[in-house]
């Protein structure tokens, strides 16, 4: 909206008079949020004073902050006239909901009012990423800006900002670990099981042999689990096992799969009620990283695809 882009103007102007600083927001930050905001990009700052604590569960010294890029969020946050905090959409540990018809499936009867404002345009969730809190410094104490959730701004677009982003960007679970972010989370979807549906998921990785292992996948829930109807998100064509019927949904690439991932799954678990659930994962680079973090926390079991026999 006009207030708002006036409102990160006037922001801009006043951290040139103090030398190029917001001082409420760490200096790493700046270029991202001139980048990125409005946008999927959430960043963790030190909690200032008028931020209660009950926004962050009773207790911590940073705050997750993020501008969306959605007029509708944007004309209600200016409306407000305060910062917004709230919770997800969705029943903890469900898929995420894309569109109003999915908040009011997960919370009919428990919220007074949804406001639909179309699909979402990015499908996965914003990136979170640590640039100011402990969790932001490697063994020797430097600063090593971390992706705490892979989201709708890739880890190669934070990447090219240079600098720390460039040097010392890690990804959590990929990069590092941390057992005081594993006891308690800073971020919602960092659980190990999480945006499951009802039916069972299984997850073929990527590889030359996918499209075997996909087949082997769906013989074997046909076979074990005497699975009926299976639902399918394929990059590639799938045969289906004798006497068992597939649900295919095709999609185009790791975007693709992003954008449209969470939709999916609810549609064959809520509309076709199918058995189980078989989608086939992509490489972790760009969009991939993302979906491919969300898939791995909804999936019952992750299926290896095979090497290829060798010649």
């Amino acid at each position: 909206s006009p207030t708002l882009r006036q409102r990160l103007r006037d922001a801009e102007e006043e951290a040139e008079l103090l030398g190029g600083e917001w001082p409420e927001i760490p200096r790493v930050y700046h270029d991202a949020i001139r980048r990125f905001w409005p946008g999927p990009l959430t960043i963790v700052v030190p909690r200032p004073p008028c931020i209660p604590l009950a926004v962050t569960g009773g207790a911590g010294a940073t705050v997750a902050v993020r501008l969306p890029a959605h007029p509708v969020a944007r004309a209600i946050i200016a409306a407000c006239g305060l910062p917004l905090a709230a919770p997800s959409a969705n029943a903890s540990g469900r898929p995420s909901p894309t569109t109003a018809a999915h908040v009011a499936h997960d919370l009919q009867g428990r919220v007074p009012l949804i406001i639909d404002g179309g699909a979402c345009a990015v499908g996965v969730e914003s990136t979170v990423v640590d640039a100011f809190s402990p969790t932001a410094r490697d063994s020797l104490g430097r600063l090593a800006p971390c992706v705490l959730r892979p989201g709708g701004v890739t880890v190669e677009a934070l990447r090219s900002l240079g600098g720390d982003w460039a040097l010392g960007l890690r990804v959590y679970r990929r990069d590092f670990a941390c057992a005081a972010l594993e006891n308690a989370p800073t971020t919602p979807g960092m659980k190990y099981r999480h945006y499951s549906p009802t039916a069972p998921v299984l997850l073929v990785a990527a590889g030359p042999a996918q499209r075997a292992a996909t087949r082997a996948a769906l013989c074997d829930l046909h076979a074990r689990d005497a699975a009926t109807k299976i639902g399918v998100v394929a990059l590639d064509d799938v045969d289906a096992p004798a006497g068992c019927a597939l649900i295919v949904h095709r999609v185009a690439d790791a975007r693709d799969l992003a954008h449209r991932i969470f939709a999916l799954l609810r549609e064959l678990d809520e509309t076709d009620h199918v058995d189980a659930i078989v989608v086939q994962g992509v490489d972790d680079a760009d969009e991939g990283l993302a979906v491919m973090n969300r898939l791995e926390k909804a999936a019952s079991r992750v299926i290896a695809a095979p090497p290829p026999a060798s010649a």
